[in-house]
């Protein structure tokens, strides 16, 4: 809770953040915190990590929104659709987003500017890296002194285009 200019009470709005690989099984993460925070507003912030090129060309014409493209796929996509249109009630925001620092500091800096306030993360699951320049954020969130809540799943079954529309909470 905090205040404004003029003098009235402001409930802050949780940020979330689950690391995602572009899989069915990496929204198991998003599926946990959706449980957790039944009775809240939320931001939820997907990232995924890649190591940009150091190339001039290369940076004057880097997209973050064609590399998201590139790096998705029509499965997690309807996921995320069905979910936020599922959940909208508790979802404030959704964002995708990169980290393509080669720092903790980067790394630190990114999670103070985007209010994180909890990592969910895996227990057991080894996140795929869907392009040769992607890379884990394992090491950068385990330094990290943020909260972080462990998710363990197994036999989860992605969403077909039929039971799209049927999908249960967690």
């Amino acid at each position: 809770m905090c205040r404004n200019f003029v003098g009235k009470s402001i409930e802050m709005t949780k940020t979330i953040l689950c690391p995602t690989d572009f899989t069915s099984e990496s929204l198991n993460l998003v599926r946990q915190a959706i449980q957790d925070h039944a009775d809240e507003k939320f931001n939820l912030v997907l990232l995924h990590g890649i190591h940009q090129s150091d190339s001039i060309t290369d940076l004057l014409y880097f997209s973050k929104g064609k590399v998201i493209a590139e790096l998705s796929n029509p499965i997690f996509d309807k996921e995320i659709e069905v979910l936020k249109a599922r959940f909208a009630e508790n979802i404030n925001s959704f964002r995708l987003e990169l980290f393509s620092g080669f720092t903790q500091r980067a790394f630190d800096r990114l999670l103070t500017d985007l209010q994180i306030e909890v990592v969910y993360l895996p227990r057991k699951y080894n996140f795929q890296l869907p392009r040769k320049s992607s890379m884990p954020l394992t090491r950068y969130l385990d330094r990290n002194p943020i909260r972080k809540v462990q998710v363990y799943w197994s036999g989860y079954d992605p969403i077909s285009p039929e039971t799209a529309t049927q999908i249960s909470p967690v």
